[in-house]
């Protein structure tokens, strides 16, 4: 069953996100991802039987991705991924947020990554809040551009309806 916004021209947030091509964290650290500069989320990736899925989720705000990953949770959490997965290439995306008639603020980015955690979601996944529900005072599309194979075309929080 295909949905769509009940209200289309109410849509409160509407969020298109440029995810970069998959790079593994040396090449992070090391500083040669173009996103960096401009990426407010970032996604922990991994490939099986040739499809990409998303382990862990998060936002930055004031600091760069590679800044953040150099902190010792976030080592923490590479390291539990490689020892759950030994056999597999950790890679991170880095997404760079282009907000329709607004701007990126503190509340939007919390707003989206709520939403990006809760709709993405799996039983492998690593995230420990915003994961078992997603609220919002608005409603919210989020399209996703760019690298997205692990994540939907489009997601959204509102009021759907039926296309049947």
């Amino acid at each position: 069953m295909l949905y769509e916004y009940a209200h289309e021209d109410k849509i409160d947030l509407i969020v298109t996100i440029d995810w970069s091509t998959p790079i593994t964290h040396d090449v992070l650290y090391s500083g040669l991802s173009d996103f960096d500069e401009t990426a407010y989320f970032y996604a922990l990736v991994g490939r099986i039987e040739k499809q990409w899925w998303a382990y862990y989720i998060g936002k930055v705000n004031n600091q760069y991705v590679s800044q953040r990953h150099k902190n010792q949770d976030h080592k923490q959490r590479l390291r539990m991924l490689r020892e759950g997965y030994p056999d597999m290439v950790w890679h991170i995306t880095l997404g760079t947020p282009h907000v329709e008639g607004g701007r990126v603020t503190p509340g939007v980015i919390d707003d989206i990554e709520g939403l990006l955690i809760y709709s993405h979601r799996h039983e492998e996944t690593i995230n420990k809040s915003k994961i078992s529900r997603f609220s919002s005072s608005r409603s919210i599309k989020v399209v996703n551009k760019g690298f997205s194979d692990p994540f939907y075309k489009e997601v959204g929080y509102g009021v759907f309806r039926s296309q049947e």
